[in-house]
């Protein structure tokens, strides 16, 4: 064995017992105990890499309600995720990964964004969801196409804003500014929307006028300098989510002002109030300043159409629209594929997030209708026909990690390679 794989065993050693003590302060201990091994290339940069996103990664943790120490995982998969991302990165680079329900593909966009900053790399995540076709579009597909009774298949995407999107990100400099759109899964009994809105952070002025019930939006302002607005935004927000029905007559004025973090002023002739940022709808984001890396995540981000007799409608009709989706592939630098050791897990982790909801006050799914809602997604795109052939092309797929029923990976490795990926 070669001297810097022994030096890993022993960092992993030291981690390990660090996961399972009691005090966060000795893990801490032994996590600066494990630079003990002495200087080997490839440990040095990452344990100081370590020491240095530790703080800032507990606080992660601690938001993302994780009670257990994740320092194992975060030393075997991320950290040398973000180096080998940072090693690729000339201009915008775009990172794919393919994940199906649950898989927890959002968790690792929220820490790859954390540790890709503290290597100095602005990191932007966009998901599939994010580019569904509105709720009204939906419904007019769904009366044409009966067998998409929800979101999801390919198809139930709006592939232009999708590119351009993603070619606004890729082509963004020092200074620019990119509106990226949102989904609001909780709209509509859950059908979810994309909605005329935006995400107001401080120092932003947003001015929208009252037409019939709905808000149309007219000009934001940030810090005091002008922003242009995204063009087809989605679906009008009404303002009886805000105040109720029919306070505003329509032509009125209204604004809506953020100067701390959680809270938005909303003023308009006799009125004037504090509102909850949590009590708005999802809206687009803004993005400033250059862009180095795109985290684009999906449930079937890669994934290509199919030359073989389908006999399940919702199957033949996904397949037939992927051909759609290419262009959107071909702007991936590279793809991950987190791949369930059992997809059965999927059921699982769905019913986590409705107890969780349930907790919440939320509607949540029976277990009844989280089967169905999960073979939906099966029956559309049945994963052993789409996903199972790209694990094992290196041509398409660059890293593979199959996780557990925790969402961690037990097993990284590149497509045709015959050895595991890292340590």
């Amino acid at each position: 064995m070669s001297p810097e794989f022994l030096a890993n065993n022993r960092v992993l050693e030291c981690l390990e017992r660090a996961a399972t003590a009691a005090i966060e302060d000795a893990d801490y201990r032994l996590l600066c105990a494990a630079g003990a091994v002495g200087s080997r290339p490839g440990i040095d940069e990452r344990l100081a890499f370590l020491r240095s996103v530790y703080p800032d990664f507990e606080r992660l943790r601690a938001q993302m309600s994780v009670s257990s120490t994740l320092l194992v995982p975060l030393w075997r998969w991320w950290l040398p995720l973000v180096l080998d991302i940072e090693r690729q990165v000339q201009g915008c680079f775009v990172q794919g990964v393919l994940g199906g329900q649950g898989s927890g593909k959002t968790t690792l966009g929220r820490v790859l964004t954390l540790l890709l900053a503290h290597r100095g790399l602005q990191a932007v995540s966009l998901s599939l969801d994010d580019i569904y076709l509105t709720w009204p579009e939906r419904e007019r597909l769904r009366e044409r196409y009966p067998e998409v009774v929800r979101r999801g298949p390919p198809g139930t995407h709006d592939i232009g804003l999708g590119l351009r999107t993603l070619c606004d990100l890729k082509a963004m400099t020092p200074g620019g500014h990119v509106w990226v759109p949102r989904f609001d899964k909780s709209a509509h009994g859950g059908q979810g929307d994309r909605f005329a809105w935006v995400d107001l952070v401080p120092g932003m002025q947003l001015v929208a006028r009252v037409k019939e019930d709905v808000l149309v939006l007219e000009e934001l302002n940030l810090w005091g300098l002008p922003i242009p607005l995204p063009t087809h935004m989605g679906s009008p927000l009404s303002q009886s989510e805000l105040i109720g029905s029919g306070a505003w007559e329509p032509g009125t004025q209204v604004e809506f002002v953020c100067e701390r973090a959680g809270w938005i002023e909303v003023l308009a002739p006799g009125y004037s109030s504090q509102i909850e940022r949590a009590r708005f709808r999802t809206g687009w984001s803004l993005v400033t300043g250059k862009v180095d890396v795109v985290l684009f995540e999906g449930w079937f981000v890669g994934v290509r159409p199919l030359s073989v007799r389908l006999d399940e409608p919702l199957t033949r009709l996904a397949n037939d629209r992927l051909a759609e989706y290419l262009p959107l592939w071909d702007l991936v630098d590279r793809l991950l594929v987190l791949q369930p050791a059992d997809y059965g897990f999927s059921k699982g982790w769905r019913r986590e997030a409705e107890q969780k909801r349930t907790v919440r006050g939320e509607e949540g799914m029976t277990d009844a209708e989280i089967d169905e809602f999960v073979e939906y997604f099966w029956r559309a795109l049945p994963p052993e026909l789409f996903v199972e052939p790209l694990t094992r092309d290196p041509r398409l797929v660059d890293l593979v990690a199959t996780i557990g029923a925790d969402r961690f990976p037990t097993l990284i490795y590149r497509p045709g390679a015959g050895y595991p990926w890292g340590f």
